[in-house]
């Protein structure tokens, strides 16, 4: 009897309290799941990988940082081709280290093929355009480059230019057209636009105009400014730019869509930092920072960014050039070295 007296004793005067303090240190269940923000600020930091350049990266990653100082973005440049290698390298060693991936729009479907992507139907998207996001909810487009002919001013005037693509065709243009000679993403897509037979019959038609192919859309911008040909096929971004510093050039005004290469935004499907993730793509498609890309001459593609307004009058007549069946962006690389390069 006073053994059991003895431990009841030493229970109530020792045991008892501490097991009042556990309980009593313990931290309060948590009411509510982990935010997004919650879990960015946890993780600390998200990686990029981008095409675009260095400064123009850097530009979206202050905006972000500004915003949310906690989560370091830490980023890759390399050219879209090289980010894909990299990628499919990484994936072959069974590592990940990127978070959010930038993409050349008619390659998402290689993207998905590999399983490099996870869905993510960012709110923001919601107030894109459609043909910009995908139906799936695997990227959404970012920006774009607008891709149509532009002209020197004093070489071929105003009153001169062609009216609509065909009228590229026009015997006077021959030899006078330049092109950067890796124009393939607007070949496919004006065969979209025009239909399969008749783009190709166009494209024949335009390679007979014997075009002054060059390496680089920035080499043929400045060759047409130095008055090497009349007309060329450029940016749209890269033209007002030149016109802001004097140079006189300026867009051809077809009755035709420019064509829109879209550059798309996605997640990927290992990141090692989904929160942080889906936070900086959701900066990046909401108004503030689509005004960012539009600062720094990248087209936006939310509808409620004022643009100037020759860019809002291209933007009102777009064709995008979307994603291609992996299996097949191949065969209409060769036919485009074929009809366009003459290969």
């Amino acid at each position: 009897m006073q053994k059991m007296q003895l431990k009841i004793y030493v229970f109530l005067k020792i045991a008892l309290p501490v097991l009042i303090c556990a309980f009593i240190v313990q931290p309060a269940p948590r009411l509510f799941a982990e935010t997004v923000e919650e879990g960015a600020i946890r993780e600390g930091k998200v990686v990029f990988y981008c095409g675009m350049v260095a400064p123009d990266v850097r530009a979206l990653a202050d905006g972000f940082n500004k915003k949310y100082p906690q989560v370091k973005v830490e980023h890759y440049r390399a050219a879209e081709s090289k980010i894909l290698e990299k990628l499919l390298t990484e994936k072959r060693g069974g590592k990940t280290f990127a978070d959010v991936l930038h993409m050349a729009g008619i390659w998402t479907g290689v993207y998905k093929k590999e399983g490099l992507l996870r869905k993510y139907a960012s709110a923001e998207a919601k107030v894109f355009p459609k043909g910009f996001t995908d139906p799936e909810g695997f990227w959404t487009t970012y920006y774009n480059t607008y891709l149509t002919f532009i002209h020197h001013t004093r070489l071929a005037p105003r009153k001169d230019l062609p009216k609509s693509y065909e009228g590229l065709l026009d015997s006077r243009w021959k030899g006078k057209i330049g092109v950067y000679n890796d124009e393939f993403e607007w070949y496919m897509g004006m065969l979209e636009y025009m239909g399969e037979e008749k783009g190709k019959q166009f494209m024949r038609r335009l390679a007979d105009q014997d075009l002054v192919l060059r390496g680089g859309r920035t080499l043929i911008s400045t060759l047409l400014v130095a008055g090497e040909f009349p007309v060329a096929l450029g940016a749209v971004h890269r033209t007002m730019a030149e016109q802001k510093e004097g140079a006189p050039v300026d867009i051809v005004p077809l009755s035709n869509p420019a064509m829109a290469s879209m550059r798309a935004i996605g997640i990927h499907a290992n990141a090692p930092h989904p929160n942080a993730s889906k936070l900086l793509v959701d900066f990046i498609l909401s108004k503030e920072g689509q005004t960012i890309l539009n600062r720094i001459n990248r087209h936006p593609v939310r509808s409620d960014i004022p643009v100037e307004p020759a860019v809002d009058a291209i933007r009102r007549n777009l064709f995008p050039i979307g994603p291609r069946n992996p299996d097949l962006l191949h065969n209409y690389k060769k036919e485009y070295e074929k009809i366009l390069l003459r290969r």
